[in-house]
């Protein structure tokens, strides 16, 4: 029970936009697997604040510990970020994980064909 309250504790210091927290997270799932649900209800509740850029690496995060389903999480918000802010200069500070990486620059460029067409 204990595991619950330290992911909540965590969450409520991500929350406040301490990003320094996200690795405990990762950690704490590491080791306690049975806390997705809540790591992917919480990217959710994430996802609904004025945080991108904390958003998006929580979901990165989580996803290249084995969070398959926080793979539109991350690309989503991230295609966002890129395409409204022309924020091109690194795509890789944004996520080290290959996988994360083709995903967004796919959807990058799906997003500029629908502009072309």
């Amino acid at each position: 029970m204990h595991r619950f309250r330290h992911i909540s504790i965590y969450h409520s210091i991500i929350l406040k936009g301490n990003r320094n927290s996200v690795s405990d997270v990762v950690s704490l799932y590491e080791n306690h697997k049975f806390l997705k649900d809540k790591c992917i209800d919480f990217a959710k509740q994430l996802e609904s604040t004025n945080q991108a850029y904390l958003h998006i690496d929580y979901c990165q995060a989580l996803y290249s510990k084995g969070i398959s389903e926080l793979l539109n999480s991350f690309v989503n918000p991230a295609t966002d970020l890129v395409v409204n802010t022309n924020y091109i200069s690194n795509l890789e500070s944004l996520t080290k994980n290959t996988y994360l990486l083709q995903s967004l620059s796919d959807s990058i460029l799906t997003n500029a064909q629908k502009d072309i067409y």
